[in-house]
């Protein structure tokens, strides 16, 4: 449960059901809510759901149509790690004190996925590793608890759509062409098929 949140969530001791339990809290706003768990291997998971209490009732945030009360009277800082020294996240980390001491309350990060070391981040190579040169995972890791202690939220730049010539999505589709399930030859194809069979033509 975050600190920051109007009131302390409470949750049921027991997990017997499958379900946690939260109690309604009595002061309004906005909760978020991280469950972290386990397995027998000592792998670990976590996410995090938000709610809103209004008038003494919880209510559904609908994240694909609304954004967080937070946002709107955000300051966002932009900060890309090619622009500190070190070129890095530790070279942000180094420097929030001064972003806070700027009145900013997010830090907005460009793309931190695998890319070429010379893209800016958008030539995408893997959208499920953090760039290596930038400090992998453990340094985005640290940047974001470091960010959190000072009251600054994060923000990344996530690029689904935008794939370099080295993603497998993208070698998959150059080794088998319209065959490959990946490609935008394959997926227009398909497209005119559809189309040919509704209209009679191609």
């Amino acid at each position: 449960m975050r600190a920051n949140n109007p009131e302390r969530l409470q949750a049921s001791e027991s997990l017997a059901a499958r379900a946690l339990t939260l109690q309604i809290p009595s002061e309004d706003g906005e909760y978020y809510a991280t469950l972290k768990i386990e397995d027998a291997l000592g792998r670990t998971d976590e996410s995090t759901a938000v709610f809103r209490v209004a008038a003494s009732k919880p209510e559904i945030i609908d994240l694909q149509s609304e954004h967080p009360r937070w946002f709107d009277s955000a300051v966002l800082y932009g900060a890309a790690p090619y622009e500190f020294e070190p070129q890095s996240f530790r070279g942000i980390e180094n420097r929030l004190d001064e972003i806070a001491a700027l009145g900013a309350t997010a830090i907005w990060l460009s793309p931190v996925t695998a890319a070429a070391p010379d893209d800016f981040g958008y030539a995408v190579a893997d959208q499920f590793a953090i760039r290596p040169n930038f400090g992998g995972e453990a340094g985005l890791r640290s940047l974001v608890t470091k960010a959190h202690s000072l009251g600054l939220r994060v923000l990344v730049d996530f690029v689904p759509n935008h794939l370099s010539e080295s993603h497998r999505y993208y070698l998959d589709a150059e080794r088998a062409g319209t065959q490959s399930p990946t490609t935008i030859g394959s997926i227009a194809m398909r497209a005119a098929r559809l189309h040919s069979t509704s209209t009679g033509r191609i």
